[in-house]
């Protein structure tokens, strides 16, 4: 009987590792200095338990994509877990609307992917300006409707980003300087600040000389009016709906190469400041320009010379507040 103790003591013992600060448990996960990492499979276990998730050793997951996909009242302190060998964080806070807690001190160094990250954390709102991101290649919707945040991004390392789409679609509260982002990868830029009427940066010096989609980019952008005169756009392709609602936005891009662009459908819809000489535009390749300017209630710029041969659809170009006369529309052919 004695023996039979004896084993069963030590067959424990190879279980569980003893720690004085952390000490040992059956039936769980020692959270203590010493604990082994768990499994991407355990945490999400314990996630969907509602367990205490603070202190787990996290250092062997490299997959934390949706992890807290729609846990809507998770609002735990993770700031110390261990990131380091993640390489996917995409929609990891996913409408977690609750959470707002500091991740400043995470090395996320390895992480390549964080679309979606906090897409729907209304409540988040921390510094995360240290964190190194020099590795991430698409950042598309990450902080899609995070409406509390506006923190500085200033010394953001983007150069590797090639996907912004939808970026800070409706961050509502965001306005904070990214002027010296170097985004000379990024192909597609479509809804990045669809509706996020607070931000108003100069931009003037990104170098958009890659990107091919500007698909509602500054769409609802009701407080933008920053130079961008200087963009090269001569890869851009799509432009619909680009400025519509973008309420404030009266800016020179008479010089845009938009020669490569074949739509143009409500680009500047409902932009009702916007009023600068575009008549010198190469625009022989747009094949759509319905309602371009409906409601852009000040535009009034002669177009009569634009090359609209290829323009096919152009149900209303001009109408409700428009005021351009016949005489100043394009000789439509189609």
């Amino acid at each position: 009987m004695r023996k039979k103790i004896i084993k069963t003591v030590m067959a424990l013992m190879t279980m569980c590792v003893l720690v004085l600060t952390g000490g040992c448990y059956l039936g769980g996960y020692d959270q203590g200095m010493g604990a082994s990492s768990i499994t991407r499979a355990e945490l999400n276990q314990m996630i969907e338990n509602g367990d205490d998730v603070t202190g787990v050793n996290t250092s062997q997951i490299t997959d934390m994509s949706y992890l807290f996909y729609c846990k809507s009242k998770f609002n735990q302190d993770i700031s110390g877990w261990d990131v380091h060998n993640v390489t996917n964080m995409s929609g990891m806070f996913f409408h977690a609307s609750a959470f707002n807690q500091d991740l400043s001190d995470w090395d996320v160094g390895n992480v390549a992917y964080m679309s979606e990250m906090f897409n729907g954390a209304v409540s988040f709102n921390q510094d995360i300006s240290s964190w190194d991101v020099g590795n991430v290649t698409t950042m598309s919707d990450m902080f899609w409707n995070a409406s509390a945040f506006s923190q500085e991004l200033t010394g953001w390392d983007v150069h590797n980003v090639t996907n912004m789409s939808g970026m800070f679609f409706h961050a509502s509260a965001f306005n904070q300087d990214i002027s010296d982002w170097n985004v000379g990868n990024v192909t597609d830029m479509s809804y990045m600040f669809y509706s996020a009427v607070a931000f108003d940066q100069d931009i003037s010096g990104w170098d958009v000389g890659n990107v091919t989609d500007m698909t509602a980019m500054f769409n609802g952008a009701a407080a933008f009016n920053q130079e961008t005169s200087g963009w090269d756009v001569g890869n851009v392709t799509n432009m619909t709906v680009m400025f519509e609602n973008a309420s404030a936005f009266n800016q020179d891009i008479s010089g845009w190469d938009v020669s490569n662009v074949t739509n143009m459908s409500g680009m500047f819809e409902n932009a009702v400041a916007f009023n600068h000489d575009i008549s010198l535009w190469d625009v022989g390749n747009v094949t759509d320009m319905t309602g371009m300017f409906y409601d852009a209630s000040t535009f009034c710029k002669n177009l009569s010379g634009w090359n609209v041969s290829n323009v096919t659809k152009h149900s209303n170009f001009t109408g409700g507040g428009c005021p351009l006369s016949s005489d100043l529309l394009p000789v439509w052919i189609y």
